[in-house]
């Protein structure tokens, strides 16, 4: 009606330059409507407002009320699919940022093919745009079918902070609650299609996957795309030498820890007055591993922080651990060379500090064999699951310690505490009475709970027997069954539900931080010395060894012996060469790999030593577990609206009952009533008729 009386209203913009057809699409209107603005005025499906937007955008940006893919078709068949707004942004970075359909993007890239890899002003795809809004409904197809047109775009950074897709997958997924299960699985979702596209295995992409929210990353690592790029990156020379060289200093830090402490503490300790300090040849080891380890340490730093990625070295909770420990040996090796500090403080110190330098053992294994993995990620979650068994434990040891305490005190199994300050001035030995203080009685019911108990402690007092009773059943029986079964159930979940998780995170971490040490800013120039740096980071480059190794197991393999008569000169040369092999050539090629810290062995050897066999822990476990979860809380919320129901509908039966009840009461009061009337009647009757005959 508008458009007859007015033809030229859609022409007409407003102060935002728009048009009624901008309207109508950023609105949702129906085709029809879409349709005869259109047809009114052609020229308006490519036109722009004062931000370069064209109806197409706006059509796309309605996330409500979104377009249909004809409108799509019939808008972007003008070449409104080619512009681009005031950012550089083309239509496609809109359906991907709102998400749409998968028939509309395919008319998008249809109408414009080059656009999946188009960039906008701040070098972002439209997968950028995918990614950063994995969360939402749309976006896995959307993921699937970009890497499907083009896998390189997985691939693709920006231009303004140089960030992969994954980022803002990372950055958007570390937002998202445990509450909103659907947009974790689409961001799940939109992961698995990202790796399926298999991205090139650099620096960003390992560190983005470190930065991954917990729930994230545990899908990913149990990839085999990303176990193989893991398995690929370690058995590398640089890894291998770095794993090599930490293991040999590890060693070599604690075996001279050791020796030095103990000469150290003998000089400290000499009556004769010998001096404390320790000559500087003997602890040069001590301050070359830790030269080592503090250089590895500012190398991976500078690295991470060359990428923009401080934060995640920061945050590391192993690298507080190696700083720690190099702080530690350098601090004690300086006491030591001198000869300063207390003698008893020196000893609590380095006995503390052994204590970390074994820690440091153990998390350099834990990077290397599963099993030690599964150790010390075991550990750590048993004992977040006793902390509350543990502070029970506690005020009930501190409570029975207590309570004998306070049985004992001014008994005669305490000796007073004059008569004990005379014997020990008069140099008697006096026998310890464990139950006479606070610490002693708290130290004995521990010692208790280990099994160590002298049932004669409490044969003098009745009751210090029935304590003693409670406590055994109490604690050593019933608790410590409880500790026990606790633990078992625990280290089984995280043995045989999480192993492979645990380990192969702790593998990302380690080959995350070597990759971007091998990687960083000096690489160019370390290349510049030695050619040879970095030779497999290609893909053509076969390492050194790689083909000697290959021949030499050739001569094991049946088929070369096959038509080789016994004992004939060929014969005889091929068993030579294999003897040769065994116990020349093998053994002093992995000595000499082992002397330069992995550097020269054949890639096969160190495939063999570091690379884990790939094992996709149940895709789908993370997401049964979790639907479980829902399902259980899904059933127990209905148990409950079911138990509400019930309730409500037993307390109407029982109003209705007590209604009934009353109706009743008041049917029989009626009936008595009328029963009543009705004898009163018959009474009268009755005299009535008396009275007639008397008459």
């Amino acid at each position: 009606m508008l458009m007859t009386v007015s033809p030229a209203v859609v022409h007409s913009t407003d102060s935002f330059g728009w048009l009624p057809l901008h309207y109508a699409c950023a609105n949702g209107a129906s085709d029809q409507v879409i349709g005869m603005l259109a047809d009114a005025f052609p020229e308006s499906k490519v036109a722009t407002d004062r931000r370069g937007r064209t109806p197409l955008h706006f059509a796309l940006g309605n996330i409500d009320r979104p377009a249909d893919p004809q409108v799509i078709a019939f808008l972007a068949d003008s070449g409104a699919a080619y512009w681009e707004d005031e950012n550089g942004m083309l239509a496609l970075h809109y359906a991907c940022a709102y998400g749409v359909s998968e028939e509309t993007l395919n008319v998008l890239l249809e109408a414009h093919e080059e656009s999946v890899i188009a960039k906008d002003k701040r070098g972002r795809t439209p997968f950028h745009f995918a990614m950063g809004n994995a969360d939402r409904d749309a976006s896995p197809a959307v993921v699937r079918v970009l890497v499907e047109r083009n896998p390189e775009v997985a691939n693709m950074t920006d231009s303004e902070n140089n960030q992969l897709p994954l980022n803002l997958l990372s950055t958007r997924a570390n937002t998202l609650t445990s509450d909103q299960r659907n947009a974790r699985l689409n961001a799940t979702l939109c992961l698995e299609m990202y790796l399926k596209s298999k991205p090139k295995p650099t620096p960003d992409y390992l560190t983005t996957l470190q930065s991954l929210p917990t729930w994230l990353s545990e899908k990913a690592v149990v990839t085999p795309i990303v176990q193989k790029v893991l398995n690929d990156k370690i058995s590398q020379r640089f890894p291998t030498a770095v794993l090599m060289l930490d293991l040999y200093f590890i060693c070599g830090i604690i075996l001279t820890f050791s020796w030095t402490v103990l000469e150290s503490i003998d000089r400290r300790f000499d009556p004769s007055g010998k001096e404390a300090t320790i000559p500087s040849t003997h602890l040069s080891p001590l301050y070359i591993g830790a030269g080592y380890f503090f250089i590895r340490e500012v190398v991976q730093m500078l690295s991470l922080l060359s990428l923009g990625l401080f934060t995640t070295w920061l945050w590391d909770p192993t690298n507080a651990l190696d700083v720690t420990f190099i702080f530690l040996v350098v601090y004690w090796s300086i006491l030591m060379q001198y000869g300063m500090g207390d003698k008893d403080q020196f000893r609590t110190g380095t006995a503390l500090t052994l204590l970390v330098l074994y820690t440091a053992v153990l998390s350099f294994l834990k990077s290397m064999l599963i099993d030690f993995a599964v150790f010390v990620g075991g550990v750590f979650y048993v004992v977040k699951r006793l902390a509350a068994f543990l502070l029970a434990l506690g005020v009930i040891l501190v409570a029975f310690a207590q309570m004998f305490t306070t049985v004992y005190q001014k008994t005669d199994y305490c000796i007073d505490k004059v008569t004990q300050t005379v014997a020990e001035v008069a140099g008697d030995c006096l026998v310890d009475t464990p139950f006479c203080s606070s610490w002693s009685s708290f130290l004995k019911v521990y010692t208790m709970l280990l099994g160590e108990v002298d049932e004669t402690d409490f044969r003098d007092s009745r009751f210090a027997t029935i304590l003693f009773a409670m406590f055994m059943f109490l604690v050593v029986i019933l608790l410590a069954n409880v500790l026990i079964a606790i633990v078992t159930d625990s280290y089984g979940v995280i043995k045989n539900e999480r192993a492979a998780i645990v380990f192969w995170s702790n593998r990302l971490d380690f080959v995350a931080e070597m990759d971007a040490v091998s990687n960083g800013p000096w690489k160019k120039k370390v290349k510049c010395f030695f050619p040879f740096f970095g030779e497999e980071q290609g893909v053509e480059d076969v390492p050194f060894g790689t083909d000697i190794w290959k021949q030499l197991m050739e001569l094991f393999e049946e088929e070369t012996m096959m038509g080789v008569e016994t004992f004939s000169p060929e014969w005889m040369c091929y068993t030579l060469l294999r003897i040769a092999t065994i116990f020349i050539i093998i053994p002093l090629w992995v000595l000499l790999g082992t002397f330069s810290a992995g550097w020269l062995w054949p890639p096969q050897v160190r495939a063999y030593l570091f690379t884990q066999r790939i094992f996709a822990v149940g895709e789908n476990s993370i997401e049964d577990a979790e639907e479980r979860s829902a399902q259980i809380q899904a059933l127990r919320a209905e148990m409950d609206d079911l138990q509400r129901d019930l309730i409500d509908e037993m307390n109407i039966d029982r109003d209705e009952v007590d209604g009934m009840r009353s109706q009743l009461h008041d049917i029989k009061l009626d009936i008595t009533n009328g029963m009543r009337e009705i004898k009163q009647i018959i009474t009268m009757l009755f005299e009535l008729q008396s009275s007639l005959d008397q008459q």
